[in-house]
């Protein structure tokens, strides 16, 4: 995922699956994609990408979304980014570079990142998501609450952090302070947090939702997993939904409560749900609404699992119209 050919091998390998997942009893019109955390943003980047049209017909984005992603490089960059290495490398052209081997060339590498280059991703993945020119799948989407800690959280007063949010959302601010307050040191914190995950996960998944013609199914995981003895308690964590959703406690060795297992039950049924049909939903299992704007509908997947209507409704509508979203 480091750079637009990560993106081109998986383009690949999706290629590969597609003319060949028959001879091995699979079924190439059925293919789900998923991954979590930089995989996350791999799974947006494939929706997104002309060059992935037609070689999935579901995708699975947990903690992680691309749109407005702060590693994305525009084209100019990328290839400056190219040119430098070039001549670190001393390789007069991509014959020369074919000839080293990766460990120099990942030595004398420096930011990587997905490139908006217009071919295999949009320059402009907003505008695209607005006019539709992505790949329109039944998506799941969703975040971890400790997702909002994951980049780490500054420590500011009050004062400054006001002062930041004045200088950063100028006409906005008033609203902005009202949707994420910062009297005193624990709301700044807070608030902070809830914006971190809205960013980092959150709203690109509400703005793939809000314009795909197909159903998307948010959540957000909140259950703590057990204690591991002799470790800190470090909450619902980022990563911690993986075992849940793969059904692999057995491979954590934790002393896992029923309440764990009842958890990972219903977490994997929805995924293997998902793959089969397009729809998590099964027999015994809370009913999962998809989401759109006018509902606001997201999963909460905590020690008890329920919909909660309007979970970030008030902060959604905030950004769309921070980002001059429309629909």
């Amino acid at each position: 995922f480091s750079g637009n050919y990560g993106l081109l091998d998986q383009i690949a390998a999706l290629k590969w699956i597609k003319q060949n997942i028959s001879a091995f009893g699979g079924d190439p019109d059925k293919v789900t994609i998923a991954g979590q955390s930089a995989g996350s943003m791999s799974v947006g980047a494939m929706v997104m990408s002309p060059l992935a049209k037609g070689l999935f017909r579901g995708a699975i984005a947990e903690s992680g979304g691309i749109i407005g992603g702060r590693i994305l490089l525009s084209l100019q960059e990328g290839e400056k980014i190219g040119q430098d290495l070039m001549e670190k490398v001393k390789a007069a052209n991509l014959s020369d570079l074919r000839k080293k081997p990766a460990e120099e060339l990942i030595a004398a590498s420096g930011r990587m990142g997905p490139v908006l280059d217009g071919y295999v991703l949009p320059a402009d993945l907003l505008d695209a998501v607005e006019k539709g020119q992505f790949n329109e799948v039944p998506m799941m989407a969703g975040w971890v609450t400790g997702d909002g800690s994951l980049m780490g959280v500054p420590s500011l007063t009050p004062e400054k952090y006001q002062e930041m949010v004045k200088s950063r959302y100028a006409d906005h601010s008033s609203e902005f302070l009202q949707l994420f307050p910062g009297n005193n040191a624990e709301q700044v914190t807070a608030s902070l947090k809830e914006m971190n995950l809205l960013q980092f996960a959150a709203f690109p998944a509400h703005l793939l939702a809000v314009f795909d013609q197909k159903p998307t199914f948010m959540y957000q995981f909140s259950h703590v997993p057990v204690d591991k003895p002799g470790f800190p308690n470090y909450g619902a964590f980022h990563t911690s939904e993986v075992p849940f959703a793969l059904h692999t406690l057995a491979k954590w060795n934790r002393p896992w409560r029923k309440t764990d297992y009842e958890v990972e039950k219903t977490m994997s049924s929805y995924w293997v749900n998902f793959v089969k049909t397009g729809d998590p939903n099964g027999e015994g299992l809370p009913e999962w609404r998809n989401y759109d704007k006018k509902t606001g509908n997201i999963l909460e997947i905590g020690d008890q699992v329920s919909l909660i209507p309007a979970l970030f409704s008030r902060e959604m509508n905030f950004l769309d119209d921070l980002n001059k979203i429309e629909k």
